[in-house]
């Protein structure tokens, strides 16, 4: 399987996106008590390699000087109210000094540290991540519950290589976690549900057991169905045949499999709540589905389900929707998981990298 051929298509995607507006600095979402402020910059180094057939987070022509960022970023807070949870990241890795530089990072932290925010959630790459870091980071945010939120996606090393492509080894991961621990850090993990190239059942198998992986390493699991977004692979995948939206009854299934303790553990993450559109192109985000019948019943479910933590509430939660019986989806669901896939993994890779080479021959072979 040759994933040289996968990054250089899905860089040719990304250069026919537009770039955001450099008027836009941070862009921001707000649910409730939880506000996210992302710091926009020419974007990260794994965008920049053809990494990550599923993501775009955007690019800008360059990072801003630093007093724009905390201007934007107090105005935001300003006028930001009841915020207990604050998601600190960027368009890719907010620790990576590619992105941002250690010193508008600092600069960053000690704003949010004049705040009385007590949960502050800081989103970055682990290979971004060092002791002085971690140690400049409990220093500055003295007082505050901390989590770093790390991007794992899948624990199964094979995807990890020729789907993710972002040098994501599992032990060094693993190491990773513990050092952050160590500083009595939390961390999130976030996981793909959807992945290419599987099976319903093998994608809904992939992602019970990297929940089950980020538990077990006493980390908490921020779970992502796949939105299929324009300029990336992934969306050329669906345009070709090779990939079909997730239904949001697999995430609901997904939820029904773990043990009813852990489920105040999981956040779900970019169900169709949130949206992210390239203004005047034609082609638009392709969210997790589900019919006109269910659509509001399953966006409620998981609207509760987000604000209500406590788990037997969740877990009532969960048997409540799994009785609904509105319309045939979820019937639809579970027949999906026991039909047999007949093509393995590697067969529908290297089906899709011969049909890559033969509509795009020009990428790959030069005089």
């Amino acid at each position: 399987m040759d994933k040289t051929i996968i990054k250089k298509a899905n860089q040719y995607f990304r250069k026919k996106r537009p770039n955001i507006s450099p008027q836009v600095i941070c862009d921001t979402y707000q649910n409730n008590t939880f506000l996210e402020i992302a710091f926009i910059s020419k974007g990260c180094r794994n965008d920049l390699k053809g990494s990550c057939i599923m993501c775009d987070y955007g690019v800008t022509h360059g990072s801003k000087a630093k007093e724009i960022y905390l201007n934007e970023m107090n105005s935001i807070l300003e006028k930001a109210q009841n915020v207990q949870y604050l998601l600190l990241c960027a368009n890719g890795s907010i620790m990576d000094e590619y992105q941002l530089s250690e010193e508008i990072f600092i600069s960053i932290l000690e704003r949010v540290s004049t705040t009385a925010i007590p949960n502050i959630i800081i989103e970055t790459h682990f290979r971004d991540i060092n002791f002085e870091k971690l140690e400049y980071i409990k220093k500055l945010l003295s007082g505050k519950n901390i989590t770093i939120e790390l991007g794992l996606e899948t624990a199964n090393q094979n995807y990890q290589d020729f789907i993710i492509m972002k040098e994501i080894i599992m032990e060094e991961i693993e190491e990773k976690i513990k050092e952050i621990q160590q500083f009595g850090i939390g961390v999130d993990l976030n996981i793909m549900l959807g992945l290419p190239f599987l099976s319903e059942k093998e994608q809904l198998e992939d992602a019970l057991a990297t929940v089950n992986w980020a538990i077990k390493h006493n980390c908490n699991p921020v779970v992502f169905p796949l939105n299929i977004k324009p300029f990336t692979l992934l969306y050329h995948m669906y345009q070709t045949g090779y990939y079909q939206p997730v239904s949001l009854w697999l995430v609901i299934l997904l939820l029904s499999l773990l043990k009813p303790m852990d489920l105040e553990r999981v956040t779900i993450s970019y169900y169709g709540n949130r949206t992210d559109e390239y203004l005047g192109i034609e082609e638009e985000t392709i969210y997790p589905y589900t019919c006109p019948k269910c659509y509001q019943r399953v966006m409620d479910f998981f609207e509760a389900f987000f604000h209500e933590n406590n788990w037997q509430t969740r877990h009532n939660l969960l048997k409540e929707i799994l009785f609904w019986n509105g319309c045939n989806c979820l019937v639809d669901q579970r027949n999906l998981l026991v039909k047999k896939h007949t093509t393995a993994f590697g067969d529908l890779y290297t089906d899709y990298i011969n049909t890559l080479k033969k509509d795009f021959s020009f990428l790959f072979y030069r005089e």
